[in-house]
């Protein structure tokens, strides 16, 4: 998910957080449904889950010959440039700080 710039609305910053949870459920749906060079299945997503760690997730895309090493290097650098999105609150009523 990119992180919202500074200034953003409210609006845009709950559009940013429903686009990066859209994101993150498919790639779990995927991650299960998917062939792919590790198969996990429901039961594995549910231990991972019931697990209750820490994680991160980030999503990288890559296209021709190297896509998949361009799709990880996305998605690291993805997880370093991230920033805590930044609310325009003048507008808001009733909010505290």
């Amino acid at each position: 998910m990119a992180a919202s710039k500074s200034g953003s609305t409210l609006k845009q910053a709950n559009d940013d957080v429903d686009q990066a949870l859209i994101n993150g459920i498919k790639g779990i749906y995927e991650i299960a449904t998917r062939p792919g060079f590790i198969n996990l299945d429901y039961a594995d997503i549910c231990t991972v889950f019931r697990e209750k760690g820490s994680a991160l997730m980030s999503i990288g895309t890559g296209r021709g010959e190297n896509n998949i090493i361009d799709a990880v290097n996305n998605a690291i650098q993805s997880l370093r440039t991230e920033k805590s999105p930044k609310i325009d609150e003048s507008g808001t009523k009733g909010t505290e700080r």
